[in-house]
Formats: structure tokens, C-alpha cells, sequence
């Protein structure tokens, strides 16, 4: 599930304007904000979709195309309602297909991933945040790590259809989906505090946000199974 997040920042601009509409302290803020926000939607999402929707090929087809969909919303809008609609897309749907995968885990065990995401994700934020300078160079090695990342995962996916004993390379792939998805938050903070500061923007820098974070969450419990 590697989403990447560039589709939701190709509709943001990383100039620094002269005026911006609220302090970079009240932008973090709606940010993260909206960030926790679709975290808890996909949670109760995930919450009450029965695990039998896993077995269901199309629904899981329909899901797996809506993000998409509210990706585009996202980037394309200006507009703060439409851009929390498409947001409201990408986590409902990503929810419900949690749901399913999530019911196979026990109550501590999603506990404790959600704890060490959380410690990871707002110690990166934080650095990015904080570090002075753009990191805007590092997309080059960003995109091909994360392109990297997802044809190995399809890889491993395949040989396990083949039932070759894939488990070690499983769990380094999850170790480097561990790393790379706390840089990208940390590269995501750092190049939201160049952007203008409208609702919109904090919006759009949150669905890219939660999708990393998502990601992150993903590859911890891959590693922390019961």
C-alpha cells in the first residue's frame, strides 16, 4: 500500500509569498490537525468494516481505486470543502480496507504500532519543521527509493503466489519501508513551511501527510506481528 505522495503536492506551490494568511505556528497547526483528523476517520472506518469485505474482490476493487479519485480532488482544488472531500476519500476508503487486515491483530499489538508511529512521526515532523534549510533536493532519491520499495513489494508478492519462502526479504522490505516513510514526513514538514498558508494548502499537506503516515503504520506492524 506505498501511495505515493507526489500526486497530492504537484497541486501546491513551494514558493514563499509575501503575505500569507495566518502565522507558520497556526499553519502547523491546521495541519496537524486535519492530519490526527483523518487518522480517526480511518479508524472508525477500519472500526466497524466487517473482516468478510476482505473475500470481496470487487468492493476491494472499487476501494483501491476511490484514493485516487480523492487524491486528484485534493491536488486539483483550491477549494478547502473540496480538497476535505477528496481527503475524506482517500481515508475512508483506506479504512475500510484496513479494516480486515487490522481484525487479525490483537487490541496490544495495534496499540503498540500506533505508539511507535506516533514517535516516529512527530519526531520527524518535528525535524523538518525545525531544520532550516529546503530539502527539496532530496525528491530524486525519494521518488526512486519509493518506486524501488513498491516493485519490491510486488515482487515478494508474487513469489509468495508461488510459495517461495519470502519471509526474510518481507521483513526488510517493511525495515525500509520503516525508514524511508519517516523521511518522507520529514521532508513533507520542512517543505510545508514554504508553501502559502491557506486552509486549502494545510489540507492538501495533511492527505499527503496521512498518507505516509499510513504507510509508516503499515510497515511497523509488518514487523511487529503477534
Amino acid at each position: 500500500m506505498a501511495t505515493s505522495t507526489a500526486n497530492v503536492w504537484d497541486g501546491l506551490k513551494s514558493n514563499v509569498p509575501q503575505n500569507h494568511r495566518m502565522s507558520l505556528n497556526a499553519f502547523m497547526g491546521v495541519i496537524s490537525f486535519w492530519t490526527l483528523a483523518g487518522i480517526v476517520f480511518s479508524a472508525l472506518i477500519a472500526y466497524v468494516t466487517p473482516a468478510s469485505i476482505g473475500r470481496e474482490f470487487w468492493v476491494l476493487l472499487l476501494l483501491s481505486i476511490v484514493p485516487f479519485i480523492g487524491i486528484g480532488m485534493t491536488a486539483r482544488s483550491s477549494n478547502p470543502l473540496v480538497s476535505l472531500l477528496g481527503y475524506a476519500l482517500v481515508a475512508g476508503s483506506f479504512g475500510a480496507m484496513l479494516g480486515p487486515v487490522l481484525a487479525t491483530h490483537t487490541s496490544a499489538n495495534l496499540i503498540r504500532v500506533m505508539g511507535i508511529t506516533g514517535a516516529l512521526t512527530i519526531a520527524f515532523g518535528v525535524a523538518g519543521v525545525v531544520y532550516p534549510k529546503s530539502l527539496s533536493h532530496w525528491i530524486g532519491w525519494l521518488f526512486f527509493a519509493l518506486l524501488g520499495l513498491v516493485i519490491g513489494r510486488f515482487f515478494v508478492l508474487f513469489a509468495m503466489m508461488a510459495n517461495l519462502p519470502v519471509q526474510g526479504a518481507l521483513s526488510l522490505l517493511d525495515c525500509i519501508g520503516i525508514g524511508l516513510f519517516s523521511i518522507f514526513i520529514l521532508y513533507d514538514m520542512n517543505r510545508a513551511k514554504r508553501l502559502e498558508r491557506t486552509h486549502d494548502n494545510a489540507i492538501d499537506v495533511a492527505a499527503a501527510l496521512y498518507l505516509n503516515i499510513l504507510n509508516l503504520f503499515l510497515s511497523i506492524l509488518g514487523q511487529k506481528k503477534d
